[in-house]
């Protein structure tokens, strides 16, 4: 059997990655924003905020120990 090598990558070069998927999110996000009407732009932030958030009144809560919230939102 040949010994499977496995392939690492240094800290730098996951940052540049994580900052290139982030740019590019970001600038989709942006994009997205720009071609929707006014009211569809607010259920965009809205959902985002929903994902975000863990609270007994919303539908999906299981409890305040279950993991929640977007990264940079």
């Amino acid at each position: 059997m040949a010994e499977q090598r496995k392939e690492e990558i240094d800290r730098k070069a996951l940052q540049k990655i994580r900052r290139h998927f982030q740019n590019l999110h970001q600038k989709r996000l942006e994009r997205i924003q720009k071609e929707l009407p006014p009211h569809q732009q607010h259920f965009i932030q809205l959902l985002s905020l929903l994902f975000h958030i863990n609270h007994p009144m919303l539908p999906g809560y299981v409890n305040s120990e279950t993991p929640a919230g977007l990264s940079d939102f």
